[in-house]
């Protein structure tokens, strides 16, 4: 069997295009996701913007995106172990 047989998926990192979907929830809470002062925005401002947008979310629209970060993460997670024994697999050959 030649090695390049690979079907080429094992290199492609998983991502989550979300920017629309957080532009509109930010849109829709009345958050401003303009930069302040030059592009610099104050930290604390930026926590008082994120803590309006979580308390404008109900409790089930809260428990679907921790869910949803959490699977998300043990699927990155699995994807690094993945890359790093491929990557120690190669280093051994070397």
């Amino acid at each position: 069997m030649d090695m390049l047989d690979d079907d080429g998926d094992d290199d492609l990192v998983p991502v989550k295009d979300d920017y629309q979907q957080a532009a509109a929830a930010a849109a829709a809470a009345g958050v401003s996701v303009s930069s302040v002062a030059g592009g610099i925005m104050d930290a604390e401002h930026v926590f008082n913007q994120q803590r309006a947008v979580v308390a404008k979310l109900t409790r089930e629209e809260l428990e679907d995106r921790y869910l949803r970060l959490l699977e998300e993460n043990v699927v990155l997670k699995k994807h690094a172990c993945k890359q790093v024994g491929r990557f120690n697999n190669e280093s051994w050959f070397l």
